[in-house]
């Protein structure tokens, strides 16, 4: 068991047919973003990423938990020089703040993507705890692969949507 095991939302996938997954961004209403409850609603299953500093975090990850949605920690880059023991903190406080989430995601520039020694980090402790990582699909993707050495369950997200894009036609 584990909080990816305990955590994830269940599906079915009786006919075999090829599987996409959503991870939404919720930024918050403060900052601009939808009403927990209108993410809460939609209808299909989603991963919703949280920031686990913001304030509300915990109202909204239960509301998401209780209308079947999973939760990923949206995590913010260490500080320049940081040391193991630093990701170790920073990684226990998102955690203390959102237990039922099921992995963890960065930015699409986070050091996840650019630092091999950020993603080792990461990759320890997410193997030692039992929840997966997402990263985005681009340049060398160091996350990816620190994960896959680490035996960490891995999704890359292959296309990113977002406000400033036109995603009509």
């Amino acid at each position: 068991t584990g909080p990816l095991r305990d955590y994830a939302a269940p599906f079915l996938n009786a006919d075999a047919k090829p599987l996409l997954a959503i991870v939404l961004i919720d930024k918050g209403v403060e900052a601009g973003g939808l009403d927990p409850s209108a993410l809460a609603a939609l209808p299909f299953p989603t991963t919703i990423a949280i920031d686990p500093m913001r304030a509300d975090a915990a109202a909204a990850a239960e509301s998401y938990r209780a209308a079947g949605a999973e939760v990923a920690i949206l995590a913010d880059d260490p500080p320049t020089g940081a040391t193991p023991a630093d990701f170790e903190v920073a990684y226990q406080s998102y955690v203390q703040a959102l237990p039922q989430s099921v992995a963890v995601i960065g930015r699409p520039e986070s050091a996840l993507q650019r630092s091999s020694l950020s993603a080792q980090h990461v990759a320890a402790l997410l193997a030692a705890d039992g929840r997966g990582l997402i990263t985005y699909d681009q340049g060398l993707n160091p996350g990816r692969r620190a994960a896959e050495r680490a035996g960490v369950p891995h999704a890359a997200i292959e296309r990113l949507f977002d406000q400033s894009q036109d995603n009509s036609g």
